[in-house]
């Protein structure tokens, strides 16, 4: 019986990777297009990327019309890619991220000054804001990459700090293909990231994660937030099990 390993990124080593992301190749850390490796990326283009993505998302979501407008969050907003795209839409516009060098980039891309407000948040919580601060709480290619004993504590805090009446929308991988399942038992994160700084040649990496969805739909039940949607996920390799979920806070 093969043992599974559970190496993994620490916290701290979690931000220091992400930070190093952040400095090097900021825009193919969010979408890692093979093509656009090594800053490859045009800021327009990228940008663009994100407002034809939002535009889409809460139109196929079906919320337009009960969204309420006062206040959003960009859970992992990386250098603003979604943020900036949210701002139309909202009077403000949050993003917070572990990373402080993708905040700083953000800052530099903001286009709606103080409408739209930038948090470096290296903490696994978001106490940064208040209980029932916001309208919509939106993470998109985020908690995949976050261990799961951090990444559902922050799903608790989504369902926090939304308002009663309010969205949270997020995707998950459910689970991996074979391979990658194989590949984790026997090497651990440990290995496959070293895999993946040897074949990309690069110092930092992204690692993959996985939450069963009943256990993700379980802990938006027992916090408040009833599923109005569950979604096969357009953001994840077609091989990942993933979803979009859309939970609607009660009150």
């Amino acid at each position: 019986m093969v043992q599974k390993r559970k190496k993994t990124m620490n916290f701290n080593d979690l931000e220091k990777n992400w930070n190093g992301l952040g400095k090097t190749d900021p825009f193919w850390a969010v979408l890692t297009n093979p093509d656009k490796i090594n800053n490859q990326w045009s800021t327009e283009e990228f940008y663009e990327t994100g407002r034809n993505f939002f535009n889409f998302i809460i139109k196929d979501l079906e919320i337009v019309e009960t969204l309420g407008r006062q206040k959003a969050l960009d859970f992992g907003c990386g250098p603003g890619r979604i943020t900036q795209a949210m701002c139309p839409y909202f009077e403000q516009v949050c993003g917070v991220d572990i990373s402080a060098s993708m905040i700083e980039r953000a800052n530099t891309e903001n286009k709606f000054k103080d409408q739209c407000r930038y948090f470096a948040n290296p903490k696994n919580d978001l106490s940064l804001f208040e209980d029932n601060s916001f309208d919509l709480v939106f993470s998109i290619i985020t908690l995949q990459h976050i261990h799961p004993k951090y990444s559902l504590n922050y799903i608790r805090e989504f369902t926090r700090i939304v308002k009663s009446g309010g969205y949270v929308v997020f995707n998950l991988p459910s689970s991996p293909p074979l391979y990658y399942k194989t590949a984790s038992a026997l090497l651990g994160n440990k290995g496959i990231n070293f895999l993946r700084k040897t074949l990309l040649k690069r110092k930092w990496v992204m690692e993959m994660h996985w939450v069963k969805e009943d256990k993700v739909v379980q802990l938006l039940k027992e916090h408040g937030c009833e599923i109005i949607a569950q979604k096969d996920d357009p953001n994840v390799d077609g091989q990942w099990e993933s979803y979009l979920y859309l939970g609607r806070k009660k009150g």
